[in-house]
């Protein structure tokens, strides 16, 4: 599959009220309906928690808001940091955005790195599964 344009987006925006938010993430779904128009391959989405600069804290919302303005982008999420999410409700969340999508979503899995999103939820880093690789 050949992907040519793409667009990402993490949503970083700092000291916005939660009006021009509001209208920020607008104007993401907007941009997402105009470049599956124009033909573009894929829009990517980040996730990262208590950041200040408000990045985006739930992409599988988003997704399935672009989702349901556009027929042929892909949308990809990388990656969800899975320590930070129940596994039952992170597949049954996938699953539904999976479907609104018709089948464009793609989702990398990753064991996160930020120490203190670890904190946030209450988790530790060693705590997270090991890799195949790192079970040895």
């Amino acid at each position: 599959m050949t992907v040519g344009l793409a667009l990402r987006f993490d949503l970083r925006a700092s000291g916005l009220d939660a009006d021009e938010l509001s209208r920020f993430y607008a104007a993401a779904l907007d941009m997402g309906e105009w470049a599956d128009h124009l033909g573009f391959g894929r829009v990517t989405l980040s996730e990262h928690h208590g950041s200040v600069d408000n990045y985006l804290r739930s992409p599988m919302v988003i997704a399935a808001a672009i989702a349901a303005r556009t027929s042929r982008l892909r949308i990809d999420i990388r990656a969800v940091p899975a320590p930070f999410h129940d596994p039952l409700r992170l597949a049954e969340d996938l699953a539904v955005v999976d479907v609104v999508s018709g089948g464009r979503i793609g989702v990398a899995i990753a064991g996160g790195y930020v120490e203190s999103e670890f904190a946030m939820f209450g988790r530790r880093p060693p705590d997270r599964p090991r890799t195949d690789a790192a079970a040895g």
